[in-house]
């Protein structure tokens, strides 16, 4: 078993603003930081490898969301800072996500979905994750 630990740059986000309460709200998502721990095992016989299987273990992402006050009411603004969330100067609200893959987030637990393939050259490694607050799911590519 071999493992690796893959920063990833290519993050989509989905349906953050509905788990938050407030669905026609468009948050904004910056300052990503994330990365895949994952393994690769090779099944090996006498006559050569059976199998090669990837397996993750962990995905870990850090990431700012924002969105304009002005346009808000306030019952919207008062979901997004019960959801974390911190008015600056009346003009915007923003807040911090950590998601752990194998943690609990809002008491739901995430599901992974491996996408990670051998490309034509034998290059394997995860370059995009996708993630779903509507399904708790997170989708590395």
């Amino acid at each position: 078993m071999i493992q690796f630990n893959s920063p990833i740059e290519d993050i989509t986000v989905y349906g953050l603003s509905k788990m938050f309460g407030v669905p026609d709200v468009d948050l904004d998502i910056r300052k990503i930081n994330a990365y895949v721990d994952w393994n690769l095992e090779h099944e090996a016989r006498s006559w050569g490898i059976k199998s090669t299987s990837i397996y993750i273990t962990k995905v870990v992402c850090l990431f700012e969301w924002e969105t304009y006050a002005d346009d808000l009411i306030e019952e919207e603004k008062a979901k997004l800072i019960t959801a974390g969330g911190k008015e600056y100067r009346g003009n915007t609200i923003s807040g911090t996500i950590e998601i752990v893959s194998n943690k609990k987030w809002n008491e739901k637990e995430w599901t992974i979905s491996n996408n990670i393939s051998f490309r034509g050259t034998g290059l394997c490694c995860p370059q995009e994750i996708e993630i779903n607050f509507e399904l708790m799911e997170i989708i590395v590519f």
